[in-house]
């Protein structure tokens, strides 16, 4: 029997439907999806309002202006000591204690001082760090040495500040644990020149020195033990080596670096 010859034509492809409109009109609607495809590519991406940010960044640029104006120098005094902290000693430059504090002495005053370097800040940059400027500029433009000798001043009190201890470095002096994980407390005093009974400056040899070996028992100019035989109501005559740093509401020598009776050749 034969087969019906519509049977025997081209068959349609399995899986797709017949397009009453014929294969060019298929082609054409995939034109028009392309051509709409492409509009969407390029269409504009619509965008956040930036005036917020604008904004934040504008104010973090005054702050900084600020910041930079009132503490330029001790800030770069700062940073430059803990990026290139100086290897060699400096040498000490022979100051009273009136020198230090200026002409308010025997008020504390940091304003009147020469080691003034901005609003709050005097001398060096930071009191415990192991490599201190050698000089700074101060508040004048002027080059002033931080490391200082005062000579003829008496100790008139010496304690353990068992309230300022510490079992790391300072995060100036690169952090860490101290060796062995030993705990070390600064060593503090007031020392006055000698004849008088104001006008102190503050000393403390530094928990930091110590545990790098700088100050303590086993450091003959620097003895952090043997100084408390040293204390007096004037009548013992003491040298003090260190740098000149303003805490807050006084003035120290911060680190103090060494110490010996007057007269003494070591």
């Amino acid at each position: 029997m034969r087969r019906p010859a519509s049977s025997m034509g081209p068959q349609p492809e399995t899986g797709w439907e017949q397009d009453p409109l014929g294969p060019e009109s298929r082609s054409g609607r995939r034109a028009f999806r392309d051509e709409d495809y492409e509009d969407d590519q390029g269409a504009p991406t619509p965008r956040r309002s930036s005036n917020r940010r604008q904004g934040i960044a504008a104010i973090l640029i005054v702050l900084t202006l600020v910041l930079l104006a009132i503490y330029g120098a001790n800030i770069f005094e700062w940073v430059s000591a803990i990026v290139s902290p100086h290897q060699d000693p400096c040498n000490p430059v022979n100051v009273t204690l009136a020198d230090i504090m200026g002409p308010s002495y025997p008020a504390q005053s940091l304003n009147d001082s020469r080691y003034l370097t901005g609003p709050l800040a005097g001398g060096v940059p930071h009191k415990r760090a192991l490599s201190p400027p050698c000089t700074i500029t101060n508040a004048k433009g002027e080059v002033v040495p931080t490391f200082v000798q005062v000579n003829g001043v008496y100790l008139r009190n010496y304690s353990t500040a068992l309230y300022d201890c510490s079992d790391r470095f300072k995060y100036v002096n690169g952090g860490g644990p101290y060796p062995n994980h030993q705990i070390y407390c600064d060593n503090v005093g007031d020392i006055l020149a000698v004849g008088t009974t104001k006008g102190q400056v503050h000393i403390e040899f530094d928990q930091d020195w110590q545990a790098k070996g700088l100050c303590g028992p086993d450091v003959p100019s620097c003895d952090t033990v043997k100084i408390l035989d040293y204390r007096s109501n004037g009548t013992i005559s003491l040298d003090f080596r260190g740098y000149v740093y303003w805490d807050e509401d006084h003035w120290e020598i911060h680190p103090a670096t060494a110490w010996r009776l007057s007269g003494a050749t070591k």
